[in-house]
């Protein structure tokens, strides 16, 4: 403007008309450098913005664990929009309610609470004139003037609260919405998936256990069944002897009907020492684990055995 002023000074012999003139073509460049020095300004802001916005996402996409997510908001967000105080809360499975990972105090308690019950986002630019109570009387008592609350929402599911205050007025606009919706859009699908992490991780621990319990009572089986076997055996082998023994009258002449219960008591005891060879056959397949030797065999070979037994 000075060199403006400068100029039409010089000029002055060129007639009112051209004095006029001039001044009108130095305040309309004026205006446009100022524009343009605005616009300027403005992408400015909104790559910065778009930058940390990709920045922001990329953290949050790669952390698992809900108190990083929700940490990571309380440092990342003021980066983007300017506050004097924030808060953030997270639902409280355990409790069905919320757990506040900052500060809580009555002003935050109240408006989350809020957005927790309507789900909706809350923009108050000027309390006294935008306010209902009772929160008009909070936010004044804490001196707030402005806020603005999003609630970190998933297709069905609220996971939590994001607030930012200020004591002046004006402080939040509809930009400021735009660029935390995309935040909390982003938390809320981290934090869904930090849901699903856990859970498969506990089903996974759960699997876990309950593997390794199945083990132990597969080993516990075959111990008892190996133990059981061999205890079974050694009194069998000394009744086999003994029955054998007295079928060669070894102990004195028998009978016909003596002899034919001998004879019954023989081939049960064979029949017993069968399926105990089969138990410590099995126990010893549980310990080794053998690959099978599949073969062709005729039925009568497995058949007739059985059927002169039974």
């Amino acid at each position: 403007i000075p060199y403006g002023i400068l100029m039409a000074l010089t000029y002055t012999g060129m007639g009112v008309w051209a004095f006029g003139f001039l001044a009108l073509t130095l305040l309309l460049s004026n205006l446009v450098l100022r524009n343009i020095s605005l616009m300027r300004r403005d992408q400015e802001e909104k790559l910065r913005q778009s930058t940390g916005l990709n920045r922001i996402t990329r953290r949050i996409n790669s952390l698992r664990k809900e108190q990083s997510i929700l940490q990571l908001l309380y440092s990342e967000v003021p980066e983007f929009i300017d506050t004097e105080d924030m808060f953030v809360a997270v639902e409280d499975r355990e409790i069905g309610s919320l757990r506040f990972l900052t500060k809580d105090t009555p002003a935050s308690n109240a408006l989350a609470h809020y957005v927790w019950k309507t789900g909706e986002v809350l923009l108050v630019r000027d309390n006294v004139r935008e306010s209902k109570e009772p929160l008009k009387l909070l936010l004044a008592k804490a001196g707030i003037n402005s806020c603005l609350v999003m609630p970190i929402r998933s297709v069905d599911r609220l996971h939590g609260i994001i607030g930012l205050t200020s004591s002046e007025v004006g402080s939040f606009k509809e930009e400021h919405v735009s660029v935390l919706l995309m935040i909390a859009g982003e938390a809320a699908l981290a934090l869904e998936n930090s849901r699903l992490y856990n859970d498969l991780t506990d089903k996974v621990s759960q699997l876990e256990r309950l593997n390794k319990e199945l083990r132990q009572v597969d080993r516990m089986k075959s111990e008892f069944l190996a133990n059981v076997s061999h205890e079974l055996r050694t009194p069998l082998t000394t009744i086999k002897g003994y029955v054998d023994y007295m079928m060669r009258e070894k102990m004195g002449p028998l009978t016909p009907l003596q002899n034919e219960g001998l004879i019954i008591a023989q081939r049960n005891i064979l029949r017993l020492q069968r399926l105990i060879n089969d138990l410590i056959d099995y126990t010893r397949l549980e310990f080794k684990r053998p690959p099978l030797s599949l073969s062709a065999s005729s039925f009568d070979s497995i058949w007739n055995p059985v059927y002169g037994e039974y």
